[in-house]
């Protein structure tokens, strides 16, 4: 009975070609009547896992039926373990993968999968992949040799302005020289930039003279002045694999005005980190503290404006709500504090509240440690034998979660609790503070401790404290209308 099937052909160079192989498998495929109705050829290392043509194959396997895959040789199949990956695949198939030059065949005629063809295809590619690394060591080992000792320049035509290749002997990379004609575009780009220029005047000077790039390009860029600044390249020091290598024929430039160069671009490098620290501005109320009652959403401030406004104006479709003008807005919530504040300490509800919380902590503590006792006992009868594994498990992970609950809460009213230290806190150091400015005596900290939220209604502002308390502020009209 006649078969069918595929044939795969690769090789690693876009130059090469499969003839051979295609006349090894055709020859092999008419000798053993084998009809090949789909052929698959792709020009990539055989190192490369998920190779897009590998990939169309499989489809195709998978949607037509097919008895043989023939290759000529193992490492046209891959030269990685993926090649048994590959393999078993086709098991899954059931598709006889068959290599000529290794004479597998991972399928009999019975047809039972041959056991011997899995070892072998085992030790063929294990050898494959020995010679791949082999390959890729000679490769490396010439290319170092050819930089390290005859100038070569393997980085393709990406070398800088200021230098060109010329034609080595057929075996050698290219070797990099100095342009003459671009070597003085290069010093006089190190000398602007030490004179005062910045990289963008220097690019703009240099289109405007229509100096073009070593690339040809009429426009210069302000990152190729800066890749140009910073390459050692000009003072004879060629950076390769992470090591550094003395060329001095390759200098431009000295020592003295690359050196320059680089302090001038820590010292701007530094001046620019500084402004930007300057310009952050703290806004006294962040972390989405004040809220909208339009939208819900959250207010963000905006220093440039002096406002705190809706985030939802950021776009097209924001709310109707006012914006709030952010002067008034802190002003007003630390001149209420300092006027109100021994209110919020000594009021009868206040006094109330924490004589609740401390009754609620006591109560909380005791079921705590009856929990705990609790726990402790179901231990104890499960070392008795009074409890199997299931039963206990099931009464401490019971017990445990009860456990939780009350710690949670203990935790909830100690955290209560800290608010009215925090606040006296707070207005001892006011009190101590008469006659220094107000925000001198408030730390963004202390307002975030004891405000638990600000509401803002079209110009009305809810002020509400973490102790339950709260207080209204009114934003005169004349700034309703200005920060719409």
């Amino acid at each position: 009975m006649k078969k069918n099937a595929i044939a795969y052909y690769r090789i690693s160079k876009s130059t090469g070609k499969t003839e051979r192989q295609k006349e090894n498998v055709q020859e092999y495929c008419k000798t053993n009547s084998i009809e090949i109705v789909k052929t698959f050829e792709e020009k990539m290392s055989g190192a490369k896992k998920n190779r897009p043509v590998v990939k169309q194959m499989f489809e195709y396997l998978e949607n037509n039926p097919v008895d043989c895959c023939v290759i000529s040789e193992l490492s046209r199949y891959g030269r990685t373990n993926e090649v048994m990956i590959l393999t078993d695949r086709l098991k899954e198939l059931k598709v006889c993968l068959i290599s000529l030059k290794e004479g597998i065949k991972t399928i009999n005629e019975d047809p039972k999968e041959d056991a011997r063809a899995e070892f072998i295809i085992n030790i063929w590619a294990g050898m494959n992949k020995y010679e791949l690394e082999n390959i890729r060591y000679r490769v490396k080992s010439g290319r170092d040799y050819a930089v390290l000792n005859l100038g070569s320049w393997t980085g393709s035509n990406k070398y800088p302005l200021g230098y060109k290749t010329i034609p080595s002997y057929k075996s050698t990379p290219s070797k990099l020289v100095v342009n003459e004609d671009e070597r003085p575009y290069a010093e006089l780009i190190f000398n602007k930039f030490n004179s005062g220029w910045g990289c963008v005047k220097i690019a703009n000077y240099l289109s405007a003279q229509g100096i073009p790039t070593r690339t040809g390009k009429a426009q210069w860029a302000r990152t190729t002045i800066m890749q140009i600044l910073t390459n050692k390249l000009y003072i004879g020091k060629r950076v390769y694999n992470d090591s550094l290598i003395e060329v001095p024929e390759l200098r431009i430039i000295s020592d003295h005005t690359f050196n320059t160069a680089q302090k001038r671009l820590t010292e701007r490098k530094s001046n620019s980190q500084e402004f930007s620290k300057l310009k952050k501005y703290s806004y006294l109320f962040d972390n989405r503290l004040i809220k909208c009652t339009a939208c819900g959403k959250h207010f963000m401030g905006v220093y440039r404006y002096n406002v705190y406004k809706c985030i939802s104006k950021k776009y097209a479709k924001g709310c109707d709500n006012t914006s709030v003008q952010m002067s008034w807005l802190e002003t007003s919530v630390l001149l209420y504090l300092f006027e109100h504040m021994n209110d919020l300490l000594n009021n009868d509800s206040a006094s109330e509240q924490q004589e609740a919380q401390k009754i609620s902590l006591m109560l909380q503590q005791q079921e705590r440690d009856r929990t705990q006792q609790k726990l402790q006992r179901i231990r104890e009868l499960y070392t008795d034998g009074a409890y199997n594994k299931a039963e206990y498990q099931l009464k401490t992970e019971q017990t445990k979660a009860i456990l939780q609950k009350i710690s949670d809460a203990i935790q909830t009213i100690e955290e209560q609790q800290q608010v009215s230290t925090v606040i006296r806190t707070a207005y001892i150091k006011q009190t101590y503070s008469k006659g220094e400015p107000i925000e001198a005596s408030w730390s963004k900290e202390t307002l975030h401790a004891i405000i638990k939220e600000i509401r803002v209604d079209h110009g009305t502002v809810t002020v509400e404290m973490i102790n339950g308390q709260s207080f209204l502020l009114t934003q005169p009209p004349h700034l309703i209308n200005q920060y719409k």
